[in-house]
Protein backbone atom coordinates (compact mmCIF):
# COMPACT_ATOMS: atom_id res chain seq x y z
CA UNK A 1 0.00 0.00 0.00
CA UNK A 2 1.37 3.77 -0.53
CA UNK A 3 4.88 3.00 -1.50
CA UNK A 4 5.75 -0.15 0.12
CA UNK A 5 6.25 -1.76 -3.54
CA UNK A 6 8.64 0.51 -4.00
CA UNK A 7 9.93 -0.26 -0.76
CA UNK A 8 10.12 -3.35 -1.00
CA UNK A 9 11.84 -3.23 -4.65
CA UNK A 10 14.97 -1.17 -3.29
CA UNK A 11 15.30 -4.00 -1.12
CA UNK A 12 18.59 -6.35 -1.89
CA UNK A 13 17.34 -9.39 -3.79
CA UNK A 14 18.00 -12.28 -1.29
CA UNK A 15 16.01 -10.03 1.01
CA UNK A 16 12.84 -9.32 -1.18
CA UNK A 17 13.33 -13.39 -2.03
CA UNK A 18 12.96 -14.07 1.73
CA UNK A 19 10.16 -11.78 2.40
CA UNK A 20 8.20 -13.64 -0.58
CA UNK A 21 9.00 -16.91 0.56
CA UNK A 22 7.51 -15.99 3.93
CA UNK A 23 4.01 -14.65 2.84
CA UNK A 24 4.25 -17.67 1.03
CA UNK A 25 3.92 -19.66 3.46
CA UNK A 26 1.83 -17.59 5.36
CA UNK A 27 -0.82 -17.58 2.50
CA UNK A 28 -0.55 -21.33 2.43
CA UNK A 29 -1.80 -20.96 6.21
CA UNK A 30 1.72 -21.77 7.76
CA UNK A 31 3.76 -19.86 10.65
CA UNK A 32 6.74 -17.45 8.95
CA UNK A 33 10.14 -18.14 10.96
CA UNK A 34 10.77 -15.21 12.14
CA UNK A 35 7.68 -13.38 12.90
CA UNK A 36 6.69 -11.04 15.38
CA UNK A 37 3.03 -10.11 16.44
CA UNK A 38 2.72 -5.92 17.24
CA UNK A 39 -0.55 -5.76 18.95
CA UNK A 40 0.56 -2.13 20.46
CA UNK A 41 0.37 -1.41 16.69
CA UNK A 42 -3.04 -2.93 16.06
CA UNK A 43 -5.20 -5.87 16.75
CA UNK A 44 -3.33 -8.58 13.61
CA UNK A 45 -0.43 -6.81 13.22
CA UNK A 46 2.87 -8.70 12.43
CA UNK A 47 6.10 -8.27 11.53
CA UNK A 48 8.88 -10.16 9.19
CA UNK A 49 12.66 -9.21 9.95
CA UNK A 50 15.43 -10.50 7.74
CA UNK A 51 19.04 -9.33 8.23
CA UNK A 52 21.65 -9.09 5.22
CA UNK A 53 24.85 -7.44 4.45
CA UNK A 54 24.80 -5.64 8.15
CA UNK A 55 21.65 -4.09 7.98
CA UNK A 56 18.36 -5.23 9.18
CA UNK A 57 15.04 -5.00 6.95
CA UNK A 58 11.55 -5.39 8.59
CA UNK A 59 8.20 -5.59 6.75
CA UNK A 60 4.22 -5.26 8.53
CA UNK A 61 1.81 -7.30 7.45
CA UNK A 62 -2.03 -7.77 8.65
CA UNK A 63 -3.71 -10.89 9.20
CA UNK A 64 -7.07 -10.94 9.29
CA UNK A 65 -9.52 -13.06 10.72
CA UNK A 66 -9.70 -15.93 8.13
CA UNK A 67 -5.76 -16.05 7.55
CA UNK A 68 -5.74 -13.60 4.74
CA UNK A 69 -2.91 -11.30 4.08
Amino acid sequence: MGGSRRDLAAMPKPVRDSFGIRLQDLQRGRDALDSKMLPQLASGVWELRERYDKNAYRMMYVLKPKRAI
